[in-house]
C-alpha cells in the first residue's frame, strides 16, 4: 500500500547513494540505480517518457485484466495465466537469440534444462489441478469437479483431517469416492 511505497522508495534513493568498498559498483565500477540521473534523463527525453508512459498504461492493463479473469474466472486461473506468461517470455528470448539476432535474446545454458524441466513440471501440474491429466491411482466423480475438488487424495490416504474433509468411510458411487 502506500506506505510500502513511501519506505521503498526512501530506503532505494538513500541506498543507491552509497559507496560500499569493494562493491562491484563502487565508483562508477558497474551498473546501480541513480534516481536523480533517471529523474534528469525522463526530464530531458520525451521518448523516454512517451516509453515510461506506455509501460506505465500496460501494467495498469495488465493488471485490470487479470483483476477480470479473477471476478468471472477464480484467482487460480489468474495464477496459472502468471506462470505461462513466464514461460512465454523464456521462449521469446530463446526464439529472439536463435532467429533473430544473436546478440539480444538468451542462449540455451547449462541450466536451461532445468528450466524446461520446472515449465513442464508446472504445466503438468495446471493440468492435473484442472482433471485434464488424471493418475490411476486416484479416483476422481463429476461431483468432486463441479465443486472444484480436482485434485483427490488416494484412498489409502483418506483421512477426517484432510483439507477436502474426508471420511474415513469411503461410500463408493459409481468408480468414484465421494467425500462424506
Amino acid at each position: 500500500g502506500f506506505w510500502g511505497v513511501v519506505l521503498t522508495t526512501a530506503f532505494m534513493a538513500v541506498s543507491s547513494r552509497l559507496d560500499y568498498p569493494g562493491a562491484a559498483w563502487a565508483e562508477g565500477g558497474g551498473l546501480h540505480e541513480d534516481t536523480w540521473d533517471t529523474l534528469l534523463m525522463l526530464s530531458h527525453s520525451s521518448a523516454l517518457r512517451a516509453l515510461a508512459a506506455v509501460y506505465v498504461v500496460s501494467v495498469l492493463i495488465f493488471n485490470l485484466f487479470g483483476m477480470y479473469i479473477t471476478q468471472n474466472v477464480n484467482a487460480t486461473a489468474r495464477n496459472i495465466l502468471d506462470s505461462i506468461r513466464t514461460m512465454v517470455i523464456w521462449v521469446t528470448m530463446l526464439c529472439t537469440h536463435y532467429w533473430v539476432d544473436p546478440s539480444k535474446g538468451e542462449r540455451w545454458a547449462a541450466f536451461s534444462w532445468l528450466e524446461l524441466f520446472g515449465f513442464l513440471l508446472m504445466i503438468l501440474g495446471v493440468f492435473t489441478f484442472n482433471g485434464v491429466v488424471r493418475f490411476s491411482p486416484f479416483e476422481y466423480t463429476e461431483e468432486e469437479q463441479e465443486k472444484g475438488l480436482l485434485i483427490p487424495l488416494p484412498r489409502c490416504c483418506a483421512t477426517t483431517d484432510s483439507p477436502h474433509q474426508w471420511s474415513p468411510e469411503v461410500v463408493e458411487t459409481g468408480g468414484g469416492v465421494s467425500p462424506v
